[in-house]
């Protein structure tokens, strides 16, 4: 793994994940922050969304997540690759493939940084929200 290594070594694996044996690979990261962002869409669309723990463990899956894919389509900026991944195979007409190049990790950082904001400034509004509402 990579913590077992010394610093500077997990660094340069953190900067160059798709070429360090035993570490996250690239796509592993955007199936992360994709999957991440989903479970956090679900837990808002729950029944119990009224519970104050589910409203901050649903923000707080959001935020790392979209940190997560930030650090993705950095990662791609910084190398200059792209990336091609293949989600779901299930006939050759019916493929699920995801290609991420500069251009388009560029405007996953933008959404990505952007929505992070949101996340963070929406949950305390949305409690001062509730508590003005209960008066």
């Amino acid at each position: 793994m990579c913590l077992k290594v010394e610093y500077k070594t997990f660094f340069k694996c953190l900067m160059t994940p798709h070429i360090c044996r035993g570490c996250n690979t690239l796509s592993e990261f955007f199936y992360i922050g994709l999957f991440g962002i989903i479970i956090s869409a679900i837990l808002l669309l729950s029944p119990n969304f009224n519970s104050a723990k589910l409203r901050k463990l649903s923000t707080l899956i959001a935020a790392v997540s979209l940190a997560v894919l930030a650090y993705f389509s950095a990662i791609i900026i910084y190398q200059n690759i792209s990336v091609s991944l293949f989600s779901y195979y299930l006939a050759p007409m019916l493929t699920l493939a995801f290609s991420v190049d500069r251009l388009s990790a560029f405007f996953i950082l933008v959404i990505a940084l952007v929505s992070f904001g949101v996340t963070i400034y929406s949950a305390e509004y949305v409690e001062h929200y509730k508590s003005a509402k209960k008066k």
